[in-house]
């Protein structure tokens, strides 16, 4: 054994670690938060730890590619691929500085619900509160209802601790497939944090948490996965047939939640394969039943997700972005906290204007930046039509200083007041990958309901990224189709709103169970023709 020291700003911590594993699995057993976006396979670069004390120096090619001299020097290492060889002493100060927040507005519990889709009735539990909860891959919401008014008491967030496992889907099934205590960990983590915000919502409120009867949870169909202990690695390979089918309704002390008791939980029912109850519930909220004109419903992240509904039938697909719209694969990419640009323009003066969360110094570019950012690049046509960026020669003389070379290949140059980012084209790659994911399933959801493109009426979309996106940038991207511009609709966390509808009146259950039973599920890698769709969808 070895001792690992975390030398932090107030306090230091001391932890002996097993030897030959990673510095990031010491974490991990320590349940010490510590996030690492690739889920620990050395390729984002973003689990950096400076040691202080004790570095062997025997740095991985990666590591080299990712610091230069001067910081290998300083000893900064990636913590999924330095395995101590003696006690090391880590800056951990340095890594809580490098830890952003989030701001609340920013995950404002926006709900575009028509009135006439509330009961006037409630359910009848015993309890005068309920709990309503949105478990998402980054955060986790919870509202607490009074059965008593009809009404949200109060709202409560944080951040999703599964990250420490991994900041997207794939890299937390992954660590599942590595990892024996996988499913235990992955479970109790969840469980802590919906029992800190029951316990949060309680304080802020002065209620009882014995007052609490019901509670009802929504997510995709990892995040099911992972609630209820159960291995997501079916959702990893063909057929992805989800272990999770219709609605689950199990007892506070069965499900493992500590904060409550003398109750139950009703988990939404997912879809099928990725398509989770994060999407059904949104389809309850939207009440898409009742649309009579060919309608598409949106929700985009790591993976996106599709329901097209017309006059006979709902369809729905799922596609894999993969994680370029969280950032987490993109070299100067992050989560949406604060200082992550979120708003870009490319002026005609080739300037650049951005928009960061909170307005405060740009650190990073978040998804709906990303967005925006290829919106824009295609806009002024500094990517030719297979999304490669042009060289500067070629370019107008306002644009010219906004491509430039280096070792590692050409970039777009983002360059802020503050700061200087560069877009790879690698990069790019990556964004243009998840842009012709999710335009290819609206092609292929379009065909398979036998519509012309004219034909589809409206778009929704949902989500909390949602929130964020530019339509404008949807449409320059090309994962709108123009004609449909104006008439996109948001509708907010949809998912929360419908965990909260189910929770209010046995109505929603019977409903929501309903409709999930009647949408078919189109599997797009078995279509004819599909790569030669996906090609397509990929050009600008």
């Amino acid at each position: 054994m070895y001792k690992l020291v975390l030398k932090g700003k107030d306090s230091t911590k001391n932890f002996e670690i097993e030897k030959k594993q990673t510095l990031l699995k010491s974490f991990r057993d320590y349940s010490i938060d510590f996030e690492a976006p690739c889920g620990g396979k050395g390729i984002c670069g973003k689990c950096k730890i400076q040691i202080l004390q004790g570095n062997d120096k025997k740095f991985h090619v990666e590591e080299i590619n990712y610091f230069s001299k001067e910081e290998l020097e300083l000893g900064w290492r990636l913590s999924c691929l330095y395995e101590p060889e003696n006690d090391i002493l880590v800056n951990w100060e340095n890594t809580e500085s490098q830890k952003f927040s989030f701001l609340e507005e920013d995950y404002a519990f926006y709900e575009e619900v028509s009135p006439s889709l509330m009961p006037m009735e409630y359910l009848t539990i015993g309890q005068p509160y309920g709990v309503a909860v949105d478990i998402g891959t980054t955060t986790v919401v919870a509202s607490l209802f009074s059965f008593e008014t009809g009404e949200i008491v109060e709202n409560s967030f944080s951040i999703n601790p599964q990250k420490n496992y991994g900041l997207d889907v794939l890299s937390r099934i992954e660590y599942q497939q590595n990892n024996p205590l996988a499913e235990t960990n992955l479970k109790q983590s969840i469980l802590n944090c919906i029992d800190d915000l029951i316990i949060k919502l309680s304080l802020s409120t002065k209620i009882n948490r014995n007052q609490i009867g019901a509670i009802t949870i929504a997510g995709n169909t990892a995040m099911l996965h992972f609630l209820l202990g159960y291995s997501a690695q079916c959702l990893g390979k063909a057929p992805y047939e989800s272990k999770v089918v219709g609605a689950t309704k199990i007892d506070f002390e069965n499900l493992g939640l500590k904060s409550v008791q003398n109750g139950n939980v009703y988990v939404l029912p997912p879809i099928k394969g990725f398509i989770g109850s994060d999407i059904s519930a949104g389809l309850l909220v939207s009440d898409i039943e009742s649309k009579t004109d060919a309608t598409l419903f949106i929700d985009i992240g790591t993976n996106g997700e599709l329901v097209m509904k017309t006059k006979d039938k709902m369809v729905c697909c799922s596609c894999a972005a993969g994680p370029a719209f969280e950032g987490a694969n993109i070299s100067c990419g992050m989560r949406a906290e604060i200082g992550a640009i979120e708003k870009i323009e490319i002026l005609d003066t080739g300037k650049i204007k951005i928009e960061t969360i909170g307005n405060k110094k740009p650190v990073g570019i978040c998804g709906s930046g990303i967005m925006d950012l290829l919106g824009e690049i295609a806009r002024v046509q500094l990517v030719g039509k297979t999304g490669r960026l042009k060289k500067a020669n070629l370019l107008e003389d306002a644009y010219k200083e906004l491509v430039g070379e280096d070792d590692s290949g050409r970039y777009f140059n983002l360059k802020t007041d503050e700061k200087e980012f560069k877009i790879y084209q690698s990069d790019l790659r990556q964004i243009q990958l998840a842009k012709g994911a999710i335009r290819s399933g609206i092609e292929a959801l379009i065909q398979s309901s036998n519509l012309k493109e004219n034909e589809l009426n409206e778009v929704i979309l949902a989500g909390q990224f949602g929130k964020h996106l530019r339509v404008q940038s949807l449409v320059d991207v090309g994962i709108i189709p123009k004609h449909l511009k104006e008439k996109v609709k948001y509708v907010g966390n949809s998912s929360k709103t419908g965990a909260e509808m189910c929770l209010t009146h046995e109505k929603w259950r019977e409903k929501i169970e309903k409709l999930v039973e009647n949408i078919e599920y189109l599997e797009l890698s078995k279509l004819d023709g599909y790569d030669r769709l996906f090609a397509e969808c990929l050009k600008f």
